[in-house]
């Protein structure tokens, strides 16, 4: 890796638990993602087939609650991630303000001579 990436990952220490929650989101929502259609085939196979109404209706919330988790999963991916990101890059930049600000203000200027002044 380049040593620029090195330095710019030192300003995600203090995120590191947020985005590893964002990570844990995206397993979270690829979990239900792959659910829901296991639980469309227990439907199909013991509900329908065998015409268990109520086994029928279980599956049905199960499904509903499967979509809400798999939502509530993905938004949480996505906050926590912008809010790490996002947290990263303003101490990036407060890092690299305070540094100009300590400068001495002649390094700041710079001065060229125009031909015939």
């Amino acid at each position: 890796m380049s040593t620029a990436l090195w330095r710019s990952l030192r300003f995600m220490r203090s995120y590191r638990w947020i985005a590893a929650s964002a990570v844990l989101a995206v397993l979270g929502a690829s979990v239900a993602d792959l659910a829901g259609p296991q639980v469309l085939r227990m439907i199909i196979d013991r509900g329908i087939i065998a015409g268990d109404r109520e086994f029928i209706w279980q599956g049905a919330i199960g499904l509903i609650l499967i979509a809400a988790l798999g939502g509530l999963a993905n938004f949480l991916q996505g906050y926590l991630s912008a809010r790490a990101s996002h947290g990263a890059a303003f101490d990036m930049r407060n890092t690299i303000f305070d540094k100009l600000q300590r400068r001495a203000w002649g390094s700041h200027i710079t001065t060229t001579r125009r031909p015939g002044s």
